[in-house]
């Protein structure tokens, strides 16, 4: 629950809030590309037919085998829909309402490649767009490349930026809390959570010795951090339980 100021954190950053008050410019950004690690790192990948696991001693990682992602408002997917791979909160919610409204979401966004507008929200400084099958990450004003996707009847939502081509992003932000991103290494997609608490600037290090060249924070906390992935058998595996119906919008990813 942020009361419109914007949550930008995990759990219990709320001590580390930010008065959102975004004025977005438009500006076209390359596509993203992805550096090799020169870290060395041992192999601990376990592959399932709708999704990776990896691992770190500080990260656990998913790379999820999707045809298409869409960013689905107002109602979480159900672990009934086999076409779901896995899902996860992505865009921060301004308030804890009873009822739905794309107003209460960190930023403009598409979901099922409609336009929406929400809050604006200082904290977003950068964006994660989809459609036709290719994604782009777009750090700091990324209004056209929203407007863009949305015209290709794509996805996106906006969020804070944790690295952008490679180089780290400042995370003024006190606390250790369990992290999470949507990341690009070695030109795949995946989400990255923490194993553990840890502070945001550490889960930034960590995030870039695993080799990830892009990577936008997602919406965590009890409520908002609820969220699955489909194993090989089609099992639904829960990463965090459902405590609270706090989220608003999931970053979903189908088969």
């Amino acid at each position: 629950m942020m009361s419109y100021q914007c949550k930008i954190g995990c759990i219990g950053l709320v001590t580390a809030l930010i008065i959102c008050s975004c004025n977005e410019q438009k500006q076209l950004h390359p596509m993203s590309s992805s550096l090799s690690s020169n870290d060395a790192m041992v192999d601990t990948t376990q592959i399932y037919h709708h999704i990776t696991l990896d691992s770190t001693e500080q990260l656990q990682i998913y790379y999820p085998h999707f045809k298409r992602i869409d960013l689905v408002c107002g109602t979480m997917p159900q672990p009934t829909d086999t076409s779901v791979i896995m899902v996860c909160a992505a865009a921060f919610t301004g308030q804890v309402k009873k009822e739905f409204s794309h107003e209460n979401i960190a930023g403009n966004h598409i979901s099922g490649g409609v336009y929406h507008k929400g809050y604006p929200c200082k904290a977003n400084t950068g964006a994660f767009v989809y459609a036709h099958r290719q994604w782009k990450f777009v750090y700091q004003d990324y209004a056209v490349e929203v407007a863009q996707a949305a015209d290709e009847s794509g996805m996106g939502f906006g969020q804070m930026m944790l690295i952008n081509n490679g180089l780290r992003m400042p995370a003024n932000v006190v606390g250790k809390n369990i992290c999470r991103a949507l990341c690009e290494r070695k030109r795949k997609l995946c989400i990255i959570d923490s194993r553990q608490p840890l502070l945001l600037i550490d889960f930034i290090k960590f995030l870039g010795r695993y080799g990830v060249t892009q990577a936008l924070y997602l919406d965590m906390g009890e409520g908002w951090n609820y969220s699955w992935y489909r194993n090989n058998q089609g099992i639904v595996q829960y990463i965090h339980p459902k405590k609270q119906d706090y989220g608003t919008n999931w970053i979903t990813f189908y088969r």
